[in-house]
């Protein structure tokens, strides 16, 4: 049989903006390299080595020699941590199929913050290969230099990317030898399906496995962007909620959540892609108002539009039911995937939404399906006749769309597959240099107003209700970024927090300080949320402790387990503040205090709720310190201090909270000197 090289085996483009996406999350320089020694991937390498050391002739055997020492030391399953001969930090997995060592995948080109670089040493190797030396040291300072703490953590990742492209490469190895056993028996075809119909059955379901591989891979890989992104957006919001923020800071804060929340959407899309292709895409159909859908839509777009001086508009908005039934979250991405197109591919003239009721040769036989009919239309750039056939395949882009590098090559793609499941299909039409015109219809029936479900606004969290008991939760999360979120994002709602940084830890702070409400991170090292959640329901006291679970996975049979193990409940990372105190609201029966409450109700609120004599009963040092705090107006250390006076009088720190949220210092200092800090009572 022949010998397959690695590219032979895996979709290497592909792979190059997988790893792309990866590097732009971490930072991490990465790279595939076949047995040969060949690059097949590389993201984010930096000028030190694609401007220096590969191009050189010293250093450049340099490199060689490194790329065979490497290669050398690599075993099955095991993985090489190495610096390089001209002084750079690689960690190296091997991918052997069969075997074989077909390939090295490995990140770096970085050092550690314990280890840094040596300017002198690198000098003489600039001197030694003829480099410039000021530019080859400007090089080296843009070299990431990183904490080996965060290298351990993801070195288990990188492990099982390794072992999904061994398995992927060794499938479609075994699949690419079944078809040349098929042509060289082709003429023997009827005795070579009676003596291979067993192994044939058995190959294809490999090559299935493969395809499922695949879109694990990407769930994964979805997974892991996820996780960072939490962090952005969670803090980002976090910041936002801070009243007294100047206005240029939080127009910055504005402007990281909204590009946070862009990154989000390229990241779900690779996770959408994954789902449709594993076929676990579903309609979800309910009744809403089309008519504030497509005002949301094309609000959405309008700035934009503005921006670039085009014209937005839309047309046939009355003559088509306000109230419908279909899958509306499938829809808006639809809409939002060709508008964003029209925007980005469009430089002048404008760009039109038509809607109609398409007629439907069935509808005398269907009475309540009917034909909604959609039209995008621009006067963009346009689109070559030879190039409409591939436009809707998976990370294919347009010759203007590879102009404008920007985009994954995805929207289009997961647009087909939705209005497909909506019942409909969806065409183009375009001319380079005139604009092009998107249209589908889909398949939806008439609602009535009073079959729409309002939902609640999301409003935010101040604190609890006074009158209520100061509940304890505990997070157990092993990500240091997430779990200073949450716990500041707890602590501001007035709740009582303890953290876990793992799942066994978890276990021994339960049985130690028996927790009302647990938030579960599911991966964490020791022990996962999963275990830990089992061994806590297992207790008696488990029975009545609450435990939500929280998760970057999103792939539907990750919720059946995360149920089947005891949680109450999950949410998905990114989340948003409300989320997380909805959830505790539902679960534990609880009564907040929200921003937007009208300030003269909650001024009545607080003073009819604070006691002089339960003040007067609280530590004398800590009335002291606390109107000495609201003297200098030092928030910081007033909002400490009310924290620790909620540990002992919730009604009296609440009512002191909600004066501070809203800067309302006078007012809470008439308070604290209605009883001076020196009486006792």
């Amino acid at each position: 049989m022949p010998k397959y090289r690695f590219s032979d085996l895996v979709d290497i483009q592909q792979l190059q903006e997988s790893m792309e996406y990866f590097h732009q999350a971490t930072g991490l320089a990465n790279a595939v390299l076949d047995a040969q020694g060949n690059i097949l991937v590389a993201a984010g390498w930096t000028d030190i080595c694609t401007k220096f050391h590969r191009g050189n002739p010293l250093t450049g055997s340099r490199c060689r020699e490194s790329d065979a020492y490497i290669k050398s030391h690599l075993f099955e399953g095991e993985f090489a941590e190495y610096r390089c001969k001209n002084g750079l930090l690689d960690v190296a997995f091997p991918i052997i199929i069969e075997g074989e060592h077909a390939a090295t995948f490995f990140f770096g080109q970085c050092f550690y913050e314990d280890d840094p670089p040596d300017p002198a040493w690198f000098r003489r190797q600039a001197a030694e290969a003829g480099f410039d030396e000021e530019k080859y040291l400007a090089a080296l300072s843009r070299v990431a230099v990183i904490p080996r703490k965060r290298v351990n953590s993801i070195i288990a990742y990188y492990k099982s990317i390794a072992r999904m492209l061994t398995d992927i490469g060794l499938t479609q190895k075994r699949q690419l030898q079944i078809n040349r056993e098929l042509e060289m028996y082709q003429d023997h075809l009827e005795e070579l399906v009676r003596k291979r119909t067993v192994e044939l059955e058995e190959q294809k379901e490999k090559a299935e496995a493969a395809n499922r591989a695949k879109s694990i891979f990407l769930a994964n890989m979805s997974h892991e962007l996820r996780t960072p992104m939490n962090s952005i957006l969670g803090f980002s919001q976090l910041l936002l909620r801070n009243s007294a923020l100047p206005a240029d800071q939080r127009r910055y804060l504005h402007t990281i959540n909204r590009s946070g929340e862009h990154l989000l959407t390229l990241i779900n899309e690779v996770l959408e892609m994954s789902k449709i292709e594993a076929r676990q895409m579903s309609l979800n159909a309910s009744a809403f108002d089309l008519h504030a859908l497509l005002g949301e839509v094309m609000t959405m777009f309008a700035s934009s539009a503005d921006g670039k001086g085009l014209q937005l508009e839309l047309i046939g908005i009355h003559e088509v039911p306000r109230y419908v039934v279909t899958d509306e979250n499938k829809l808006r991405q639809v809409l939002i995937n060709l508008l964003g197109n029209a925007v980005k591919f469009t430089d002048h003239g404008g760009i039109v939404l038509r809607v109609a009721m398409a007629p439907d040769p069935l509808s005398a036989h269907h009475d309540s399906q009917l034909k909604l009919c959609l039209e995008i239309e621009d006067t963009g750039v346009g689109i070559a006749a030879d190039e409409l056939d591939k436009m809707f395949q998976y990370f294919e882009q347009t010759e203007s769309g590879r102009k404008r590098k920007n985009g994954t090559g995805l929207g289009l793609a997961i647009s087909w597959n939705y209005v497909r499941l909506l019942g409909g299909d969806i065409m183009v039409s375009s001319a380079v240099g005139k604009g092009s015109v998107f249209r589908f219809v889909i398949t939806i029936q008439e609602a009535a107003a009073e079959d729409i479900q309002a939902l609640a606004p999301l409003r935010q969290v101040i604190g609890l209700a006074p009158g209520q008991a100061i509940p304890r939760v505990l997070v157990a999360e092993d990500m240091e970024d997430n779990r200073l979120l949450l716990v500041e994002l707890l602590k501001s709602g007035g709740f009582d927090v303890r953290e876990a940084v793992n799942g066994r830890q978890a276990v021994e702070l339960f049985a130690q300080w028996r927790p009302h409400f647990i938030w579960m991170d599911i991966r964490m090292p020791e022990m996962d949320g999963l275990e830990a959640t089992r061994r806590i329901k297992q207790s008696e006291a488990g029975q009545t402790t609450v435990v939500a679970a929280l998760t970057a996975h999103a792939l539907e049979e990750e919720k059946q387990q995360i149920l089947a193990a005891g949680c109450d409940d999950f949410v998905r990372k990114p989340y948003q503040a409300e989320e997380i105190f909805q959830v505790m609201a539902r679960l534990l029966k609880l009564r907040y205090r929200y921003a937007d409450d009208l300030p003269a109700a909650r001024a009545r609120q607080s003073e009819a709720d604070f006691s002089v004599d339960h003040y007067r009963a609280l530590p004398f040092d800590l009335r002291r310190e606390l109107h000495e705090a609201v003297l200098r107006l030092d928030t910081d250390r007033t909002r400490s201090l009310i924290s620790e006076i909620a540990a002992s009088d919730a009604a009296t720190a609440a009512t002191f909270a909600d004066l501070a949220d809203r800067l309302d210092y006078d007012r809470l200092l008439t308070l604290l000197e209605s009883c001076p800090a020196g009486e006792t009572s």
